[in-house]
Order: C-alpha cells, then structure tokens, then sequence
C-alpha cells in the first residue's frame, strides 16, 4: 500500500525553513509504511545506525504552531529530522491506529551523537516552552510540560527476526549482536544503554509513580490509551485501594479536538457525579486537577469487566446457560434504565465496560462518551466497533436507541462467546446466526437479540427497562416449559464442487495481489509479527503462501496457479534470510522454505527444486540439545521435513537427519517413570521455561512427529516416548461443556483449560490421538478422541476463520476425525463448521480473499488466514 502524498503547506514549511530547495539541505518526501514523512537531511549528513533519538509531541490544533517554533533550532544545528506529513495522519497517531507507542510523534530527530541530542533537545524544549502535546508512550520526557522526548533506538530502519519468528526493529548491543528495539507502552532503555539526560540531572519526573495529591500512590497500570492512564493506587489516608483515571490537559489557547482526553473525562466525571449513589456506576472519591493533568480517583469495584469473565468460561470449553445470559442481560439492563432516566446515554457500552463487582450488583465504567439524550455533538464512528448503531456511525443526535443497540450486541456475546469487536462484519452481527455459533440457544432469546440490533431505532425495544422485562419473560419460561427451539439455519456449502469453487477464487485472488517484477513473484504479510515485509516462513511469509498454492494447484491444476507458483517458487529460494536469530524450525525457520520448494517441486515436478530443498536441508546445522523441542520452531518440525524429503528422494541421509532429531529429542524429554514431556528452552518469550502440551508447541505435536519416525523406523524407542507423552497429556485433561462431555486441556502443566484449537488445546492434542489410534498405540484413545471431537464442534464455533486457532483448523480435524471413526455425525459437525466461514469472505473480482484474525486484515499467510488443508499433517495422520 503507497502511503498518503504529504501535505502541501507542510512540505512547503519545511522547504522554507531549510532555505529552499537550492540550499545544501536534501528534503525527501517519503513514507514509512502508509504513514507520509518529510525528511529533512543537512550537507553531509551521515546519520549513526543507532543512538538517543527525540521526538516532538504535537496535537493536530497545535501541529503548525510546534513546527514554526522547532524547525529554526533543528536547522541552525544542523540535525537530520522528519515531520510527519499528513495531519489526518497525526490525529489517527494520536487516537492509537498505529499502535500506543506512536502516539504523539510529530517530529522525530537524529542526533549524531550523545553531546549533540542534549544540545539539540535543550534547544527544542526553550523553542516550544509552553506548547502541549500528548504523552508519547514509548519515550522518556525531556522535563516536565515539555514535548519533548526521548529514547534509545535504532535510525537506519535495521530489522531482525526473533526466534519465536517476529521480524522486528533492532538495534545492535555491546557485542554486536542484533537485539529488539523496543517500543512498547512505557518508556523502555537497553540496560547497556546509560541515559545521558538523567546522567547530566536532566530529564522528568516519573509522573506515572508519583503520588497525587499527597494521597494518591499508583501501584500498577491497569490501562492505556491515547486520551487515558488507568492505574490501581493506594489511598494513603484511608488506606484502602482506588483507582486513578488519569488524562492530560490541554491549554485552551492550545484548541481541542476529539482526542481530548481532559475533555472526556470531565464529561465522564459529571455524569458520575450525577448517578452518585444510584449504585449503577463507580462512585466518585475525589477529583485531583494541576497544570498538567486532570485525575479522577474512583472505588474500587474488584471483580472483572464482563469480557475477562466471558473469555474465562469460553476459554475452558463452558458458556453462559440460558438463565446466565438472562440473569446478567436484566441486570445490565436495570442499570442502563437508570442512567437513561437520568437523562444520559452510555455511548460506549460493551463488554470491556461492564463491570462484575467482586459484591454487589453489575456497574456501567468507562463512561467517556456519555452524553446527554439528544445532543448532537458526538462525533461519527465515536465508540467500539461492532457495537455502534447505525445512528452512531453517523454522528446523528444521541438517542437511548444507540444503547438499545449496543445491549443487543452484549447479549449476543453472552449467548454465543463471540466478541463483537471482533465480529467480521461490525454492522451485521447476525451474519454469523446465534443458531450456527450456538446450536442450543434458545430461539425467545435469539428473538430478543435480533430486535435489539434491528437496523432501524422505530422497530427496536423502545427502552432498555422493556428489554429487562422481555428477558425475565424468557427466564419465567425456562423454569415451567422446554426452551424455544433456535430458528432453522437454512445453509449449506459444504458440496465438494462449492468447496472447489471457493478454492478456485481463493487462489485467483492470492495470485492477483502478488507482486511481480522481471524476475520475483512476492506477497506482504499483514500480520502483526512481519506486517509490511516480505517473510520467509510458513508461518507468516512466502513459504506458506507458497506451501498454499501448491495444494491449489494440484488439486485444481489452474494455468494461472501453476505460473505462479512457479516464479515464487524460485523467488523463495533466492530470498536471503532475515539477520538475527536464524529460527531453523518448520513453521517458523529455513525448514520451512524446504518444505515449501519440496511440495512446489512435487506438484510442478520440477526436479530442480526438489534438489533445491534436499541441498538447504542438508546446510542446516545437526540437532542440538540447546534447540526447541517443538513443532512449531523446534526439532519436531526439523524432524518432520527430514521424512518428507526421505519420503520423496529415498536419501537415506535425510532419514539419518530424522533420525539424528528424534534422538535429540528423546535425549531432552523430562517426567517421571511412564511420563515424557518437553520444556522449551529460553529464547521463546512466554513460552520458555515451560513444559507445553499442545501440538504447535508442545507435547502432543512432539509426540506426533515421533510417531512418524518409529513408522519410519520401526524403532520402539520412539513409540515408547509418544504413548509416555500421550499418557501425561491425557492425565491433565479436564472436563468442559455444560453437560461436561467434552474434554480440554491447558496450554502448560497446571493451568486452566483452553479453547479447542490446532496450536493449543483439544484439537492439536486430538490430531495426535487420531494417530496413536491409527497405529493401534494401548490405551485405546477412542473414547477421549470422541470426547474432542465433542469440545471441538462445539467449544469455540465463536473463533475467527483460520488454522492455527480457528474454523479452518477444527473443521479439519474433525473431518478427518469422522473418516477415521466413520462417524457420519462428526462429518456433518465439520460441514457446520464449515458453513460459518462464508461471513469472513470478501468477494472482489479478483477472487475470494478471507478476513484473518484482526477484523479487517486479509493477509497471504498460512497460518493467519482460511486453508482447505494443511499439507503438513495430513499425510501422517
């Protein structure tokens, strides 16, 4: 995607300030993802790889004042700089688009030196002494009320690839090593890094620890956003615990605009002080107002936002019963009776903000929107995706209709777990039907929901005290009569020649967004671990969508496909790997590029590339007991590619390579007598240190890969490890459903159940299983893999589109589920799994692209997007 064209006036500024275009200064309109930038360099500049950056805050209302009054110092120093060239740019920084981190960022510096950015920042902080701007998340204050910041990081753009697979920014530590350059939510220096600032007694105050008002002492950060600080704090006067909502004020002289936070929460702070006692909002302790900030100090509900305790049950295979979902909707819907009489809409009611005190009835927080019945200064789109009416997208006058809505989208969550922030249509939930998400639900209830999120206000419940008696009717019935049965879901795609035509769009449209040059046939991730770039892996990178398009074209044999794959096959293998830490692994690593060029070989029977992969597998440095164990990264997928080349070139070297891996492994596998399991080494993130049970990173997938070696092999050795690993997988299983005949596990040893997924959970664990069965392994794990199967057709129809953790990957397992078990039942459990996914499709003329996990991202990778099959383990299982 080309970025915006930056604005006229602002080029012209900065040409201006740099003597024109004549003058020895190079000015460089450019962008950095889709992000306009004006960079300015002066003569003979040779900027540093890395080094103390800064940065100059602004609020688009002050945008052109902060650039007249720092443009003159950053040209008489002669400092290589660039201003953001977009203003509509600015304030979607400001409102968080690109991330927390970004907010704020106006002007970034380059100082050649550690003298030269304390000179220069001294010099930025008198020219706009005065001016205010947003805190900037991810950087240190130069000094109080200043807008100017600082941090440590990389200039030249230098990115690396982490072993866990992320490609991210680097900087270079002592030794040379590539290491993350972190931009995170709170300020973050290396700790070889000495700060010159706070060396030389520069530098502000904390203002995030400090105490307020000589009472207030933060303890921890709950939440951030553009316009707010929420943090847990101890009362010092009491003492008894609060929380601070913290926003930053803005001169009025300064303007405003919609991201004032200090404006928000005054409104907020007003409408609580209103419902002060009414029990339906937190309670006001005090509030806390200085030159720089304006703090509204809260009780402290305990308990958990409606969300947290919706992702609890969902996550360990339960849901809301019936008269749960009644039970909390009256509730909820009491309160919004309350505030709607007191002559105020919510204006952002959704999960996150409703509040499940640890005592007493259910709370509405986070009121920053509310505003009175019938004004009209509330801007479009003001609110949370998928839960704003069609009044509210566009700007009309606030209505209790808006809540109305937004009730019905909260009940909709409570009765299918689906979220609907992450709904892939946001101003049609019902394109996923409560009957296709839950099959159980009671038809008065899906009733009640569809009214609530009927498009036009006249056909809604008139208020939300009528929705309360509505629902209570509901309750009423459930305890004398059946439940109403859901209505029919009349649809099916799951005909082979459908299926086949999907496929047919899907590969038509990965085709049309590839882009080609003379010689190289690429696709960009959209996926957050490498968004912009060019990958190598499966995972996210041109070996999966490479991997992808060769199932396409086999299956269907389209020219088109066919060509495709070709060039980018030969694209792949001339790709050079990211720096950094060289993942060698399957899904994330270079056995992944084997993988990819070997099927892309088998499906065009090329030869030549066949050779390719057995030559770069051969390269690969031997196992090692230092190596991840996993899957995913590790051994098992190093263990898998091995047999799949042997499997092809009858190598009895590639078997030698297998067999090398599964030996290692058996070396690092822990437990007791009868027990095997794997920890995952350091390096992984918060997957270290822990034994996994899963099949992406885990045991089950361990065991799997080694099953494929003792079938290979015939040596015991490795079927004896993969039923001892089975065997502790199998012994941490815990019942899920509401009528507790499904089966779950944890990610890691002791924790709490998981949602049934290919990475963690049910199914990954049941694709092991299936194997074990197959090969006749004691015991028996029929009756558990019927178990999964139940928790896999049922305990998460509310997930996205994809394999790794989502329909995609569950339909699969499970129709290989019904074809081993021959299980017509299953069968069609996979077909209605499978008749979810078209409300993630998006039809264009150039094919059938599928929305990934983020709503509205449609991304080439493997494992973030929809496939009809992974090659990877179909064969063996």
């Amino acid at each position: 995607m080309l970025a915006d064209q930056p604005e006229p006036w602002l080029l012209d500024t900065v040409v201006e300030a740099v003597g024109g275009w004549q003058s020895d200064w190079r000015i460089v309109p450019s962008h950095d993802s889709v992000q306009p930038w004006i960079a300015a360099f002066p003569p003979g500049a040779n900027l540093p790889r890395q080094g103390w950056k800064l940065h100059v805050s602004s609020y688009v209302s002050t945008a052109a004042e902060t650039l007249r009054r720092a443009l003159p110092p950053l040209v008489r120093l002669g400092v290589a700089f660039k201003v953001l060239g977009s203003l509509s740019w600015l304030e979607r920084l400001n409102r968080g688009a690109a991330g927390i981190s970004q907010v704020g960022k106006f002007i970034t510096v380059y100082p050649h030196d550690e003298d030269s950015a304390l000179e220069i920042a001294a010099s930025l902080a008198a020219a706009t002494r005065g001016m205010r701007g947003p805190r900037i998340p991810s950087d240190r204050s130069y000094a109080d009320g200043s807008v100017v910041f600082y941090r440590y990081g990389g200039f030249d753009g230098t990115r690396m690839q982490t072993l866990l697979g992320d490609i991210v920014l680097a900087v270079l530590d002592p030794d040379g090593r590539l290491v993350p350059d972190l931009r995170e939510a709170t300020p973050s220096v290396p700790e070889w890094a000495d700060d010159p600032f706070r060396r030389n007694g520069m530098g502000a105050s904390p203002a995030s620890a400090r105490t307020m008002a000589g009472r207030y002492r933060p303890i921890m950060t709950l939440a951030h956003s553009p316009r707010a600080v929420v943090q847990l704090a101890l009362d010092l006067a009491t003492p008894c615990g609060c929380i601070l909502k913290r926003a930053a004020k803005r001169p009025v002289s300064q303007g405003s605009e919609a991201g004032d936070g200090a404006a928000a929460l005054r409104r907020e702070t007003a409408v609580l002080l209103r419902l002060s006692g009414r029990r339906v909002t937190p309670e006001v302790l005090d509030v806390v107002e200085d030159d720089d900030e304006l703090i509204l100090v809260l009780e402290d509900l305990g308990g958990e936002t409606l969300d947290r305790h919706v992702r609890g049950l969902a996550g360990s295979g339960h849901s809301c019963s019936t008269a749960r979902v009644v039970e909390l909707g009256a509730a909820i819907a009491d309160a919004l009776s309350v505030l709607h009489e007191a002559g105020h809409v919510h204006g952002d009611l959704k999960s996150a903000n409703i509040m499940l005190p640890a005592d007493g009835p259910v709370r509405l927080i986070d009121l920053e929107l509310a505003h009175a019945v019938g004004a009209r200064d509330r801007p479009a789109e003001a609110g949370t995706r998928g839960y704003l009416s069609p009044a509210c997208r566009a700007g009309e006058a606030v209505s209790p209709a808006d809540d109305i809505y937004a009730l019905g989208a909260v009940l909709y969550l409570l009765a299918t777990d689906a979220e609907p922030s992450r709904a892939p249509d946001p101003h049609d939930l019902l394109t996923r039907q409560l009957g296709q998400l839950r099959p159980a639900v009671d038809g008065s209830l899906t009733k009640i929901v569809s009214r609530c999120l009927d498009p036009d206000p006249e056909r809604r419940f008139s208020s939300a005290r009528e929705v309360r008696r509505a629902l209570l009717t509901v309750a009423e019935n459930l305890s004398s009569q059946p439940p109403a049965p859901p209505d029919a879901v009349d649809l099916d795609l799951t005909r082979a020649t459908d299926l086949l035509e999907q496929a047919r769009r899907s590969g038509d449209f990965i085709c049309a967004h590839a882009e080609f040059s003379a010689q190289t046939v690429t696709w960009r991730s959209e996926y957050y671990v490498g968004k912009g770039l060019v990958g190598r892996d499966i995972n996210t990178g041109m070996a999966g969508t490479v991997l992808a398009l060769a199932e396409l074209a086999q299956e269907l044999r389209v020219p088109r496909h066919l060509d495709v794959l070709r060039a980018a096959a030969r694209t792949l293998d001339a790709m050079p790997a990211v720096p950094g830490d060289r993942p060698r692994g399957l899904y994330v690593g270079e056995m992944g590029v084997v993988a990819a060029l070997l099927r892309a070989g088998q499906v065009l029977s090329d030869e030549e590339l066949v050779e390719f992969a057995v030559d770069r597998a051969g390269a690969q440095p031997a196992a090692d007991l230092d190596d991840s164990p996993d899957l995913f990264h590790g051994l098992a997928g190093r263990l898998r590619v091995h047999l799949m080349l042997w499997d092809e070139t009858g190598d009895g070297r590639s078997l030698d390579r297998a067999v090398h891996c599964g030996d290692t492994l058996l070396r690092q596998r822990e437990g007791g007598h009868g027990t095997a399991h794997w920890r995952i080494p350091p390096g992984y993130g918060d997957l270290s240190g822990k034994s996994l049970l899963g099949y992406a990173h885990g045991a089950a997938g361990i065991a799997d890969a080694l099953l494929d070696l003792y079938e290979a092999t015939g040596a015991s050795r490795y079927e004896e490890a993969a039923r001892e690993a089975a065997g502790w997988i199998t012994d941490q299983a815990i019942r899920c459903l509401e009528d507790l005949s499904g089966v779950a596990w944890p990610m890691a040893e002791g924790g709490r159940a998981h949602p049934p997924f290919w990475c963690h959970g049910a199914t990954g664990i049941g694709r092991m299983l299936l194997h074990a069965r197959r090969l006749g392994l004691e015991p028996d794990p029929t009756e558990t893999l019927r178990r999964v199967c139940r928790s896999v057709a049922l305990g998460a129809r509310w997930s996205g589109p994809t394999l790794c953790h989502g329909l995609a990957g569950n339909a699969e397992f499970l129709w290989d589920a019904g074809l081993a078990l021959d299980d017509g039942d299953l069968l069609a459990q996979a077909r209605g799994l499978i008749n979810i996914l078209p409300a993630f499709a998006v039809d264009s003329p150039d094919g059938r692209a599928w929305i990934s996990e983020a709503p509205r991202q449609i991304t080439p990778d493997y494992c973030r997007r929809r496939v009809n099959r992974d090659p990877l383990t179909a064969d063996q299982n």
